[in-house]
């Protein structure tokens, strides 16, 4: 590609030019075809890998949604096995970290973001970001894809701010319901949280009532204890005989989500930069890309590659065409290299058995005559 195409792009004149690929080819990126190539996805992350080496072209994503959409092909098999490695890999890192923290001896390691999938929030965001995809993927199914660019970018610029909503909804989640004990309360601790549970059920009552105000007041009572709690959970002394190493293992735990480590002693806006991050959300994409293809597609789909197209058998018998013929090439070559090998065996033959009668001869007419 030339420094204009790459710095314009190829249809700056006005008139978009024939990709130089079809899209079944294997130059071209299956998963940016299906929306969800992991080199964009992980872009800018202790996983980034660099530009995706294959081609992505929008005119070839749109020419293969439309033969899925008329159930021409479908690439979702092999995607879903490279999306099933990724995700395998982050499953170890998990385990690895499990291990590590359960070996110190901690108690509940694992963070489970999954469980709050079903929240009224959290769910509310997934269908918004499941009819968005569509949106954007119907941006390619129309007559002129090309002229739906600036809808497009729009489309997608919405998707990213609807992903850091449920995000935010999830890490609201963890920091409402906890991490978990480490170590067991004090009376002060156990105090505080009963005063929290009070104050908020006095807020939820408020609330019923319509009154905001005294509501909010309430609200405002309950950051002041939860803050208090963490100071007193703080300068709470670690158990006897407890390394301070083991105390500070103790208070991690890892995401269920992307295996990364999570203190119990960080604030809120240090969790929600957590799940807010591109690697979390990353993973979340593939995770749920990994469900959707598992439900959308019949298992007799999910089984084949791709389905017969007229090109592509074309293609395939020219291919068995040219195959043949060097095979046949290959052939000829390695009879014509025995013969050439066998004459001149014979050839060095004849010009032993030459001179050695040669040789033969030689000697008899030096020797002298016998009477």
């Amino acid at each position: 590609m030339c420094i204009r195409d790459r710095l314009m792009g190829e249809d700056r004149d006005g008139e978009a030019k024939a990709p130089k690929y079809k899209y079944w080819e294997p130059e071209v990126c299956q998963g940016f075809l299906e929306g969800i190539c992991l080199h964009k996805v992980f872009n800018n992350t202790k996983l980034d890998t660099g530009p995706c080496p294959n081609v992505h072209d929008l005119k070839l994503r749109a020419e293969y949604l439309k033969a899925k959409r008329d159930g021409k092909d479908n690439f979702e098999r092999n995607v879903r096995a490279e999306l099933q490695r990724s995700i395998e890999e982050c499953n170890r890192k998990i385990q690895r970290a499990v291990k590590r923290l359960e070996d110190e001896g901690t108690v509940d390691v694992m963070l489970k973001v999954t469980q709050h999938a079903g929240h009224p929030v959290v769910a509310e965001h997934c269908a918004l970001i499941k009819a968005k995809l569509q949106e954007i993927q119907d941006t390619f199914l129309v007559e002129n894809p090309l002229a739906e660019k600036d809808k497009r970018e729009t489309l997608e610029e919405e998707l990213e701010a609807l992903r850091f909503k449920r995000a935010s909804a999830e890490s609201q989640c963890v920091i409402d319901t906890g991490f978990g004990d480490t170590i067991p309360k004090s009376a002060e601790v156990m105090e505080l949280e009963k005063q929290i549970s009070d104050k908020l059920s006095v807020a939820e009552k408020l609330g019923e009532e319509g009154d905001v105000d005294a509501m909010n007041e309430a609200m405002a009572e309950v950051d002041q204890l939860k803050h208090q709690k963490a100071q007193q959970e703080k300068v709470s002394t670690r158990p006897e005989g407890m390394p301070e190493r083991a105390m500070k293992e103790r208070e991690l735990r890892v995401c269920d989500i992307c295996g990364s480590f999570i203190s119990i002693r960080d604030n809120d806006q240090r969790i929600m930069e957590h799940f807010a991050g591109k690697l979390h959300i990353g993973y979340t994409t593939i995770r749920d890309r990994m469900v959707e293809i598992g439900r959308g597609a019949p298992p007799s789909d999910r089984r084949r590659e791709r389905p017969s197209s007229p090109a592509r058998d074309s293609r395939r018998e020219r291919d068995r065409y040219d195959d043949r013929r060097r095979d046949g090439r290959r052939d000829r070559d390695r009879d014509r290299d025995r013969d050439r090998d066998r004459s001149r065996e014979r050839d060095y033959d004849r010009r032993r058995d030459s001179r050695r009668d040669e040789r033969r001869d030689s000697r008899r007419s030096r020797s002298p005559n016998r009477r």
